[in-house]
């Protein structure tokens, strides 16, 4: 029986023990190599499973079956509908999220098997036979459930607690347990999912927005088209969140008018007395929300021969208020994040990853931190990625971390630029080149 895998991670590998006669298509070369040492040469190809020419190499036109087992939900669809294209017999998909599989039905793929299912269904027949469904929430700072006790957090969903995935530890429920950012906590529900366990998942969702607000500063007409579109297309897709707009005229641009009635974004004008100057100053008395973002553009806040007396570095000292200098790089399809060891680039790549969720971007995170090991709390970002269907990839330095940095923004395809303003291993004039001259967006904290 001739079997095709896609997808050479842990599962399809601890499947293949048990195959005679088959390929795993994996599209990291790393991996694919080191795959291949373990399994041999001849069941290993590397390639996009979705590709017909890679599928055809791997044999698909006289396979039996072909597994499509990727960590992408998206991605296992396409492989799956090319190869029932090529008339592979028995297709199989993964389908982490649940709410993805109707979709993958719809396409016309039966066979989709989903883990979370899986999961609840062993629940259901070995432990607690009422259980009739399985949810999980990720938490996330300064969320509902950030610190509650999973006791409370049991009869605040009027459901069971089933345990808490810390890393890569699953805690047992143990009522006294304090949850912490990061952590995932599973419930599952008894006769039927309780209005109370929607809520707590509808209101935990609303922890997944980066920012409440978005303050926009226009200094002059050219900054409407690059400042304004890319700030209205963020608080669109963020659900919708309000804009305040600083505009050295009595009335907003049309532009933007016409942008917040399509998109349904509420916008609220203040005038500038004297132009950027003065709405600058304005702003660092003015009081910000938890979680506002300032939306400027390159023009005059970073173009100074250093930045120690730039208006920007004000606005980023105050209440650690993120800054978004904009170059209208939208729609966001890549977010590169960059890890420098602390605690701030950690909690500035789960901002990043909370805009890919809501844009449909990708996110990577490269790590400059020179520390052993992989990043810590990588693994949330990854699980929390994979249930909205998001890849969170990370990126290792391979020598220089300023060149390595330089190369990525120049020629990785990325639409944004996550970085702390001071930002360590990376040579301080490159770094503020790299802001001041880059044509991708850049989102900066202090």
């Amino acid at each position: 029986m001739r079997t095709i895998i896609v997808g050479g991670g842990r599962i399809g590998k601890f499947i293949s023990k048990d195959l005679d006669d088959f390929v795993i298509i994996e599209k990291e070369r790393i991996r694919a190599e080191n795959l291949a040492r373990e399994v041999g040469e001849e069941h290993v190809i590397v390639g996009d499973g979705a590709d017909p020419k890679v599928l055809e190499k791997a044999g698909a036109n006289h396979a039996d079956a072909l597994l499509a087992i990727t960590n992408q939900d998206r991605t296992n669809l396409k492989v799956a509908l090319a190869a029932k294209s090529m008339g592979v017999p028995r297709v199989i998909a993964r389908c982490d999220d649940p709410a993805y599989i109707d979709t993958m039905h719809s396409e016309g793929v039966e066979s989709v098997i989903c883990p979370a299912h899986t999961a609840s269904r062993m629940i259901h027949s070995t432990l607690f036979h009422d259980v009739q469904e399985m949810a999980s929430i990720h938490v996330t700072k300064g969320s509902l459930l950030d610190g509650a006790l999973l006791g409370d957090v049991g009869s605040l969903a009027k459901t069971r607690v089933l345990g808490v995935i810390r890393k890569k530890d699953v805690l047992k429920p143990d009522p006294d347990l304090a949850v912490k950012p990061g952590d995932e906590v599973l419930l599952c529900s008894l006769g039927g999912m309780s209005s109370e366990l929607r809520q707590l998942m509808a209101r935990e969702t609303t922890g997944l927005l980066p920012f409440s607000e978005i303050v926009v500063m226009i200094g002059d007409e050219a900054m409407i088209e690059t400042v304004g579109d890319e700030s209205l297309y963020l608080a669109a897709h963020l659900g919708k969140i309000p804009v305040e707009v600083h505009y050295p005229a009595d009335e907003p641009p049309q532009r933007l008018q016409d942008l917040a009635q399509m998109w349904g974004v509420p916008v609220e004008h203040f005038s500038m007395k004297s132009g950027v100057e003065t709405g600058f100053t304005c702003i660092l008395f003015r009081k910000m929300q938890k979680n506002s973002l300032v939306t400027v553009g390159p023009g005059e806040i970073t173009n100074k021969r250093t930045f120690k007396q730039c208006d920007l570095t004000k606005i980023l000292e105050r209440d650690k208020v993120p800054v978004l200098i904009c170059r209208r790089k939208i729609p966001y399809t890549k977010i590169l994040a960059v890890y420098d060891g602390s605690e701030i680039s950690m909690d500035l790549a789960e901002v990043a990853l909370k805009i890919a969720l809501h844009t449909g971007s990708s996110l990577h995170v490269l790590d400059i931190s020179e520390l052993e090991g992989s990043i810590p709390d990588l693994e949330h970002l990854k699980r929390l990625g994979r249930s909205r269907d998001i890849e969170v990839k990370q990126l290792s330095v391979e020598g220089n971390p300023t060149l390595d940095l330089v190369a990525l923004v120049t020629g990785g395809g990325y639409s944004m630029l996550a970085i702390r303003w001071s930002c360590s291993n990376v040579r301080k004039d490159i770094l503020r080149k790299v802001i001041s001259d880059s044509a991708l967006s850049v989102l900066l904290v202090r």
